[in-house]
């Protein structure tokens, strides 16, 4: 598991949360309360794809955009679940 407590414009494919991006197969990015679902997609994709790498952003709504462009940025063949506010 990697942590990374940064913003989405400070990843980089030079340090560990930018590596670790780059192995993932899949982003869920959460801007809601934390909900179960998009804990558990994340989960099914991780053992459904052979125990692949499944990276989960927690931020704000007015954030997620900024994260899933710097995500594909990185990994331009991420497949992405969002959790947003209803």
């Amino acid at each position: 598991m990697t942590t990374c407590r940064r913003r989405a414009r400070a990843l980089s494919t030079r340090d560990l949360c930018g590596n670790f991006v780059k192995r993932c197969t899949g982003a869920v990015i959460i801007s809601s309360e934390p909900r179960v679902v998009g804990y558990a997609a994340a989960a099914s994709c991780a053992a459904g794809e052979g125990g692949r790498n499944v990276i989960i952003i927690e931020t704000r709504a007015r954030d997620d955009a900024e994260w899933s462009r710097a995500l594909q940025a990185i990994n331009p063949g991420l497949h992405f679940w969002f959790c947003v506010a209803d």
